[in-house]
């Protein structure tokens, strides 16, 4: 990467989108050439050109190295997004220190529950010497599933557009402590919590809330879009360290809905 194509001071979420099209333009890459290579969205990369908030990390990573982009010119984009994501950690002179992305952890978390909970308390009391000790939170979550109904679920972080698109959300869905939308904004969101398409995740029953829909109704079209889905229907997900939180049906795989014949909640 050169410093034409990356501005460095000062640097915002606006220039990184900038620098972003700079790149595919120096490359001489098309967004539609983009979307074709990395199965990512025409417009969502179009929006990670020309927006004002940071990009999905996944779609930048795709991205960037299905248009040639490798080694360290990768990880110098990946560093100055982390930066710039992560605000207020301290940043050292050493290289940055691989990061999993949140697909790659929700996928792991969801694995970890399907090896059942006999292996997570045998971690917890591991890691103290007596057995005595230890993340108990960790124990605690595996015995609760221990005989009880549950299932995996999917993650379909995408949004239906005209009348056939379906498009990965920039937002990430995530957990909240109600069955509502816009958790993220009247303070029921659980954080730590987000996740992005194909994150793995454990339901234990189902439950009523808000009507919700992954469809774009400005949209021209959008009414004969066959992703379309609207439901009230929300799963309650035990997180790997314990906690319990809903998502909407809407926001998991089409072969996950329905309620998968869990029990009500």
């Amino acid at each position: 990467m050169d410093d034409s194509s990356v501005s460095l001071t000062p640097d915002s979420a606006r220039s990184f989108c900038l620098d972003f099209g700079a790149e595919l333009r120096r490359r001489k890459v098309s967004v539609r050439r983009a979307a074709a290579l990395s199965n990512w969205g025409k417009s969502t990369i179009s929006l990670a050109c020309n927006g004002h908030t940071l990009p999905n990390r996944d779609l930048v990573r795709g991205v960037l190295s299905k248009i040639g982009v490798a080694g360290e010119d990768l990880e110098h984009w990946l560093a100055r997004y982390d930066r710039l994501a992560n605000p207020d950690e301290p940043q050292t002179g050493a290289p940055p220190s691989p990061r999993v992305s949140r697909r790659t952890l929700g996928i792991a978390a969801g694995l970890a529950l399907l090896l059942a909970g006999g292996i997570w308390l045998w971690v917890a009391l591991a890691s103290s010497p007596d057995g005595s000790s230890g993340d108990h939170s960790l124990a605690e979550s595996a015995t609760a599933l221990q005989g009880q109904p549950h299932s995996t679920l999917i993650v379909q972080n995408m949004y239906a557009s005209g009348p056939s698109g379906l498009l990965e959300d920039r937002s990430p869905s995530y957990l909240s402590s109600r069955p509502v939308s816009r958790c993220a904004n009247i303070g029921c969101k659980l954080p730590g919590t987000e996740m992005s398409t194909g994150a793995a995740i454990t339901a234990v029953c189902h439950i009523q809330g808000e009507l919700l829909t992954n469809a774009d109704i400005s949209s021209p079209g959008i009414k004969t879009n066959p992703n379309a889905s609207a439901s009230a229907l929300w799963y309650e997900v035990i997180w790997p360290d314990g906690r319990r939180g809903y998502i909407s049906e809407v926001y998991v795989a089409p072969a996950y809905r329905g309620g998968l014949a869990l029990p009500p909640c």
